[in-house]
């Protein structure tokens, strides 16, 4: 599936973000799945976290098919509502990476130096 305009994430470890144009499905275990493959990541797809926020939010969300279902499964639609670009991607973060979030689905998080650094 060619997207509207391209999904940009940045793994936690990496100061460079990165980008989707394609998916391969309409869900939003695509999105995890595709960023695994683009980053050759070796742990498993459903172990990633990924976090998102508004450009003039400083607290970041879980995003998660909770978050997504509220974009009526449509993945424009998220990368809309959460104005998701290069300056602002999602954030993934790997399994067993430290981290001071507090992981609570669909609601604010604490605010830490991972939320703002590009």
């Amino acid at each position: 599936m060619n997207l509207f305009k391209p999904i940009w994430f940045q793994i936690e470890s990496h100061y460079h973000a990165n980008k989707i144009t394609e998916l391969s499905g309409n869900d939003f275990i695509d999105l995890i799945e595709e960023i695994s493959k683009k980053e050759k990541l070796t742990c498993s797809p459903t172990s990633l976290t990924l976090y998102t926020k508004k450009k003039t939010d400083s607290q970041l969300i879980t995003l998660n098919n909770e978050i997504f279902k509220g974009c009526q499964n449509n993945f424009n639609n998220l990368t809309g509502r959460y104005e998701i670009d290069e300056d602002n991607p999602i954030r993934v973060k790997l399994p067993g990476m430290a981290c001071n979030l507090d992981e609570h689905p669909g609601k604010p998080l604490r605010r830490n130096d991972w939320s703002t650094r590009t």
